[in-house]
């Protein structure tokens, strides 16, 4: 099942995602979209996963993004070149999502890519492995949430 809304800015039904992986739609983008009855409203809804705010997305209307980690998982990953978890010293790591959670704090999803096992960690523990300025700005933005 999925989670539809209408896109705003030119009324066209899109898929967000499903159940409680917002894939199609950036947290940033949450009020660009209109609540269809009998899904998830984008605006209030918590504890769900979202898109990673990619620059190079910027053109891309919300509910069209084609890149994807692989067939099995629909988010788009940026890899964690040198972060590391203390129990997981043998794997490697990238960020996967952004989720809010039920306490209203914004914590970024680690994935471990030998494992495929997500953890979500406070924002600031991944902004120093971000290389892509722009998206680390936008990941900062959201720590300060």
């Amino acid at each position: 099942m999925g989670e539809y809304a209408f896109r705003n800015s030119d009324g066209v039904l899109i898929q967000v995602g499903c159940c409680e992986e917002m894939y199609n739609i950036r947290y940033m983008d949450r009020f660009k979209v209109s609540r269809i009855e009998g899904n998830k409203d984008c605006s209030t809804v918590l504890d769900c996963l979202w898109r990673l705010p990619f620059p190079d997305e910027d053109d891309v209307p919300i509910g069209e993004y084609s890149e994807r980690a692989n067939q099995w998982d629909a988010f788009r990953w940026y890899p964690l070149p040198g972060f590391v978890f203390e129990d997981h010293p043998n794997e490697t790591f990238c960020l996967h999502s952004i989720k809010n959670d039920s306490k209203d704090r914004l914590k970024a999803v680690v994935i471990s890519n030998e494992k495929e096992k997500m953890w979500s960690v406070p924002v600031e523990d991944i902004l120093s492995y971000i290389r892509d300025e722009e998206l680390k700005a936008r990941l900062e933005k959201y720590a300060e949430e």
